[in-house]
């Protein structure tokens, strides 16, 4: 079951961890009313989810306190709509302080449906179709009297919806539905963290979502992937047993000959943009949860067998002084 993590400028954003923790994007906020959140304090962080392989999003508070178009004024600045990452754009729909009783949400200026409706219209006018996330009570007091017709309007739009129930069960507990959705698209189950499931198969998610497996392409020489925990040790054999010759830091980009129960025989560590030189040693990492954990970023020709290893790899090896040789043929030792 695919699911998705929300944040916002106060929280932690740890990409390898929530990577780790099975998460298969992240919605950052954008922002609310007319202020700019993630894209003003963590400008850094979208590039980081991608560099980790997370799908990421945007959502936006619909602001009582602000018109829809100072909203639009502020995305624009900062270039939302330029990008709204592959999970899309999401309006936030809810009081914009939490703390803030019913009574007073009623006095801020643009409370109610009309300009939540407009906000949407707005938000179509750059091109981008949105996404509505909000809940039964937030929802009800924001669309408190609107016509069928604007709640018929609103659920074109896919539905995030927030319910926490008292007692959870994967696969057989399901939210309710309100206003006109007949169906949800993300289901926020849980708070601190937030926990989001998509409602479909994982084959469904990928293909709303615009996840695409390609053949490996590219030079046949190598298997890639990047280290997501704090330090993962090198050892001169596939074995636990061994001592550990040397440590992995976490983010270093690593290539290796053979991918086999685990194991990566390293032939290459980059760390930021030098190249580490490897121990003298043939040199292996482990890639397991209990152990360590090494992200594929793409597996290049030649792919893995089921029946065996290719009887030729094309490989990059290092130099005493840590600069590469020209790429080689080796044939495998019968």
């Amino acid at each position: 079951m695919r699911k998705v993590i929300d944040l916002y400028g106060f929280n932690d954003f740890n990409p390898g961890q929530i990577k780790m923790d099975g998460y298969s994007g992240v919605i950052f906020k954008a922002g609310q009313g007319a202020w700019a959140d993630v894209p003003r304090t963590h400008p850094e962080w979208w590039q980081q989810a991608k560099d980790f392989g997370l799908l990421r999003g945007w959502y936006w508070l619909c602001d009582s306190r602000y018109h829809s178009s100072a909203h639009i004024d502020e995305m624009n600045k900062f270039k939302i709509f330029e990008d709204v990452g592959e999970l899309g754009l999401w309006i936030d729909v809810e009081k914009p302080v939490i703390s803030m009783t019913e009574a007073d949400y009623w006095k801020t200026q643009y409370a109610g449906h009309q300009n939540l409706v407009d906000f949407a219209y707005l938000i179509t006018l750059q091109g981008i179709t949105p996404g509505i996330y909000t809940g039964p009570g937030a929802y009800s007091l924001v669309a408190r009297d609107a016509p069928k017709l604007t709640h018929d309007y609103l659920a074109q739009f896919p539905l995030w919806t927030a319910q926490y129930p008292y007692n959870y069960q994967e696969g057989i507990s399901k939210p309710s539905l309100y206003g006109s959705w007949k169906t949800w698209t993300l289901w926020q189950w849980r708070e601190g963290p937030d926990v989001n499931i998509f409602n479909g198969t994982d084959e469904e998610f990928d293909a709303r979502f615009g996840v695409v497996t390609t053949p490996p392409t590219g030079e046949p020489s190598m298997y890639k992937g990047t280290v997501l925990v704090s330090q993962l040790n090198i050892r001169p054999v596939a074995s636990t047993a061994q001592a550990s010759i040397g440590k992995l830091n976490y983010g270093d980009k690593i290539e290796a000959s053979v991918v086999e129960g685990g194991w990566w025989k390293l032939t290459k560590i980059t760390r930021g943009t030098a190249n580490i030189p490897l121990p003298s040693e043939t040199c292996y990492a482990y890639e397991g949860s209990t152990k360590g954990y090494i992200r594929t970023d793409a597996i290049v020709e030649p792919p893995v067998d089921p029946t065996g290893y290719p009887d030729k790899l094309k490989l990059t090896l290092p130099n005493a002084d840590g600069t590469w040789q020209a790429p080689q043929e080796y044939t495998k030792v019968a």
